[in-house]
């Protein structure tokens, strides 16, 4: 059996992955009460408008899961007041939550079904000012350009980006949108053709001749000055390479199913004590709500201690977060909790050397050779990274405590999962 066929017997296996038929009828139910509140909500108004159902069930590619998307396109002048008239008239009747980011919009969940309502300009608006949400015109372009017999090429690929981890434009993946698997799948026809590219693409190189700033270059059709990997980042980028070619290498269903990747209990005490490492338990508490911004802020946060912590001499081997209702846990790993000495690199001895030897020697540094480099052997700047992180107080976040990782508590659910995060397999093709 070749690779291609291997492949096939993989997805003949896992089925479509599309909503059963109760979801499907839930989901036209909630179309319609929500299309009637939206009427009720505008019809003592003269403004024009508009209800389209967007998003993944209007283009045939939901998931089992999938949310109802509707957007309510106005005049863009009326969109600020649309959104409140209909806050108005919904919140008695159905819980919502307001979202600010880039668009307002109006969330909610209804018998299990997540639902957006989303306040937009009108088509004529949006083909003039490209600033704002382009879902109308990507709804339209898939169900214009993507054959029907392709719909549950795009249901794998989604899959299969999810359980990677990929799948999700937002700040908390950082990953490739429904809207760009699509245009995928309408530019290379098939699921195994999509991984085949990506699995060698270069990086900054372009799927469509594009020249585009990005991991990869991919114009949005309907937008050319758009990047549809614009969002993606370099580490989320790796990781799909590495798992498509684990995949493409070796085909599973398991890169289908949800990821269990997480150690048991009883292995992760012996498996940090054989690292021989030093961690850190930083609690910070959080305000914010909204998943994306939440987590592009923690992101900032652990990058910017990073860099902190690396030029006092203790460099992060590595780190792990949780978010935690109002609160933020990063597990901060060292390689040695205290630091005296740190070797500093200098040029190679064909080259100036000078400036850094009279530099170090004014320091009373020891200076030495290592291969055909000079180095200067000096005390660290900071001995106890403990003690250290006490010191910082982090600016923009409010540390509400520090403690050394031995003195989490497995029977607490979130130290658990911390450490599985930390300690756990991240990939679904290595065992």
């Amino acid at each position: 059996m070749n690779n291609d066929e291997q492949i096939r017997k993989v997805l003949d296996a896992i089925g479509g992955f599309e909503p059963s038929d109760a979801r499907r009828d839930q989901v036209v139910q909630l179309s319609a009460q929500l299309r009637s509140l939206i009427d009720q909500g505008l019809a003592a108004t003269r403004i024009p408008y508009e209800i389209q159902e967007v998003g993944s069930y209007a283009k045939g590619t939901a998931l089992a899961d999938s949310d109802l998307d509707l957007f309510v396109l106005v005049p863009e002048t009326e969109v600020r007041h649309v959104l409140y008239r209909l806050e108005q008239r919904i919140r008695p009747i159905l819980s919502i939550e307001r979202m600010n980011v880039q668009t307002a919009y109006l969330r909610g969940t209804y018998d299990g079904i997540s639902f957006d309502i989303v306040p937009c300009p009108n088509l004529v608006d949006l083909r003039m000012n490209s600033n704002i949400s382009r879902t109308p015109l990507h709804t339209e372009h898939v169900r214009t350009h993507l054959d029907a017999s392709k719909q549950i090429e795009v249901r794998w690929l989604k899959q299969f980006f999810r359980t990677i981890g990929v799948y999700g434009a937002d700040g908390t993946v950082n990953g490739l949108s429904g809207y760009t698997v699509e245009c995928l799948i309408i530019r290379f026809g098939s699921f195994i053709r999509v991984l085949r590219h990506l699995a060698q693409a270069g990086i900054h190189s372009s799927i469509d001749d594009s020249t585009l700033e990005g991991v990869l270059s991919f114009a949005d059709p309907v937008d050319p000055k758009r990047n549809l990997f614009g969002s993606i980042t370099v580490q989320t980028f790796a990781r799909l390479q590495l798992e498509t070619q684990l995949f493409l290498s070796a085909p599973s269903e398991r890169f289908f199913r949800s990821r269990e990747t997480v150690p048991e209990r009883s292995l992760l005490e012996p498996r940090w004590n054989s690292r021989a490492s030093f961690g850190l338990v930083l609690e910070l508490q959080t305000s914010e709500t909204v998943p994306g911004i939440r987590a592009s802020q923690l992101r900032r946060f652990v990058r910017q201690l990073e860099q902190v912590l690396c030029s006092e001499d203790h460099p992060v081997f590595r780190s792990s977060t949780l978010h935690v209702e109002a609160q933020d846990l990063i597990l901060v790993e060292f390689e040695h909790r205290y630091r005296s000495l740190v070797r500093q690199m200098g040029p190679e001895t064909d080259r100036s050397i000078v400036e850094f030897v009279q530099l170090h020697q004014q320091k009373s540094h020891l200076i030495r050779t290592l291969d055909h480099r000079v180095v200067a052997e000096r005390p660290a700047r900071s001995y106890d990274v403990r003690t250290l992180l006490a010191q910082l107080g982090p600016t923009g976040r409010i540390v509400q405590r520090s403690f050394d990782i031995r003195e989490l508590d497995l029977n607490n659910s979130d130290h658990l999962r911390l450490m599985q995060i930390h300690l756990g397999n991240e990939f679904i093709g290595i065992k």
